[in-house]
């Protein structure tokens, strides 16, 4: 019933139980239900209907549309590669002023702040958070396909151009 993914440390209190304990059903739940899976995403865990079922779930419940501008995805994907990353960082790979953008997807939960960056005028850095985790259908940063996936595959100019995800 949560609106969230839950943690095996959040399982375990409400349930009264010790982690390990909460870790031995979630392997005993596995594959019990023909139409329900339990996956891993974002920090927790939640109940999904697999993929192949999606069909009949779409004709029960149509999701609120959530949509997200070109710049918007550009934004997220900077900070999702670079992050932590400052305002000015960002307005300089895309070339254009950002303000309204990163304070949209701050106001919206895709990004947080998370921290200020030890320089002049100290600027806030910010980085993804678990809702950008749970949109993109990803357990952690980790998930991101490499950048050079995209870079190969694109012919004009990037603003992620030139970065490789060591950087």
């Amino acid at each position: 019933m949560a609106d969230h993914p839950v943690s095996i440390k959040e399982m375990s209190e409400i349930l009264e139980v010790s982690e390990e304990e909460v870790e031995q059903e979630i392997v005993k739940f596995e594959g019990i239900y023909e139409g329900i899976e339990l996956r891993y995403i974002a920090g927790g865990y939640e109940f999904s209907t697999k993929g192949e079922y999606s069909e009949y779930v779409m004709k029960l419940y149509e999701p609120p549309k959530l949509r997200l501008t070109p710049a918007a995805m550009e934004t997220l994907a900077i900070v999702a590669y670079r992050q932590p990353v400052t305002r000015a960082e960002i307005e300089h790979l895309r070339g254009v002023n950002s303000d309204k953008i990163v304070l949209s997807l701050t106001e919206r939960g895709f990004l947080t702040e998370c921290g200020q960056k030890e320089t002049i005028g100290k600027p806030m850095m910010y980085g993804i958070t678990d809702k950008f985790l749970k949109y993109f259908g990803m357990a952690s940063k980790e998930d991101l396909p490499p950048i050079e996936t995209f870079l190969e595959a694109e012919v004009h100019h990037t603003p992620l151009e030139g970065y490789t995800s060591d950087d």
